[in-house]
């Protein structure tokens, strides 16, 4: 209760509408004590000072410059009507020295209010930003991740993650010297934030590596991203004044999926840096998606898979079964299927007459030269007492 009645007092004081009416009652208490005292005391009209250098403080030069002429305008308006006032004559003939004073007091407070508000900044820049690429720093591109996980358990949304390492970095720095290598890490960086969403984080992961988080984007449309960005580096040569000529860049990449290969942040990043070792363990220059969340295997002959599909309605029958898990498994099927989302009829044994049905997500897709085209499905909501059949219906390979 402290800590939020402390919120409260803070959010108030710090509100234009409070710090406004503060200022102009503070004015308003002056004229009025000035004037119960019947005099233009010196030290009651200095306070005047306070709250210019207050407004300068809160509003900048700006606001500095209004309260002094604010001020300034009293002034003149209380010499002029009360003529008889006690020290008046003293008090005009230190007019202009007050008048400098005000105005002094509102520019120099309103300048260092100025400073301290770019230097605020600059840091939350600093703490936000890696300095070199401009990209969202380690810290808080994991801050960015673990938000997304959880709204994307929240809503039941997608969520794809990249993981990117330059190719050969370290011969560029070898080679051209690291400043050379700070130009590529620089001009690579401006690349990747030019060829995603506004919605999508381009993070500093560390060293060559960045980290590319997509939301509500699946593995099929961050390797389409990823093709596009790939398109443009072998027509961009990256030139600076440390590299000799300029140089093109490729780069590998693993890509990763919530819920399909990891359902917390560890397990998302373990699999997209995996599917990156496997793309530089390859031959380089490619984006590979991990599909190997849960252990897969050949189920046995007996299980049998239906898919109706959202959009028409039809049921197709798989042609084969090619592996399962306990969250995912893979068909082959004789023709294309369209929907992204679809029921699975899953029949586990012969004498089984009620098929088990469960909501089923499309997460890859491809076609073999020969026609037949590997669908890769997801286990939306398949109830726990099927996944437990599903185990026991799996062939495993004898040791």
């Amino acid at each position: 209760m402290k800590l939020n009645l402390r919120e409260k007092i803070a959010r108030v004081f710090s509100s234009t509408k409070f710090r406004i009416i503060f200022l102009i009652v503070g004015f308003l208490t002056l004229i009025i004590l000035r004037r119960l005292m019947g005099i233009f005391g010196l030290a009651l009209g200095y306070l005047y000072v306070g709250f210019i250098s207050l407004a300068g403080f809160w509003f900048g030069i700006k606001g500095g410059l209004i309260s002094a002429t604010v001020a300034s305008f009293i002034f003149l308006s209380e010499v002029s009507f009360f003529r008889y006032a006690a020290f008046r004559d003293l008090v005009i003939k230190g007019m202009f020295l007050r008048f400098l004073i005000y105005y002094l007091g509102g520019i120099g407070m309103g300048y260092l209010s100025n400073v301290e508000k770019r230097l605020r900044e600059q840091l939350k820049v600093l703490a936000y930003y890696d300095e070199l690429t401009g990209c969202v720093n380690f810290r808080w591109t994991m801050t960015i991740l673990e938000n997304e996980i959880a709204r994307a358990k929240r809503y039941s949304k997608d969520l794809a993650v990249a993981m990117i390492d330059i190719d050969h970095f370290k011969k560029i720095n070898d080679t051209y010297g690291h400043l050379a290598g700070n130009d590529v890490l620089r001009h690579f960086a401006q690349i990747l934030k030019e060829s995603v969403r506004n919605v999508d984080i381009v993070g500093r992961y560390g060293g060559e590596e960045f980290l590319l988080i997509f939301p509500e984007a699946t593995s099929e449309d961050v390797l389409t991203v990823l093709k596009r960005i790939r398109d443009r580096l072998t027509q961009t040569k990256i030139v600076s004044p440390h590299l000799r000529g300029g140089i093109f860049v490729k780069f590998s990449a693993g890509i990763a999926s919530f819920p399909y290969n990891g359902e917390d942040l560890n397990s998302i990043l373990s699999s997209a840096d995996s599917a990156l070792y496997y793309a530089k363990k390859s031959g380089r220059d490619r984006s590979l998606v991990e599909r190997r969340r849960w252990l897969r295997l050949k189920p046995v002959k007996r299980v049998k898979i239906e898919i109706k599909e959202s959009i028409s309605g039809r049921g197709i029958e798989a042609k084969e079964v090619y592996n399962i898990s306990k969250r995912g498994i893979l068909l082959l099927f004789p023709q294309d299927i369209s929907s992204q989302e679809f029921i699975c009829r899953f029949s586990l044994s012969e004498e089984e007459s009620t098929p088990a049905e469960f909501r089923c997500r499309l997460v890859h897709k491809d076609k073999s030269k020969e026609g037949i085209y590997r669908i890769g499905v997801y286990f939306v909501d398949i109830p726990k007492e099927v996944q437990e059949e599903i185990e026991s219906f799996r062939s495993f390979p004898s040791s």
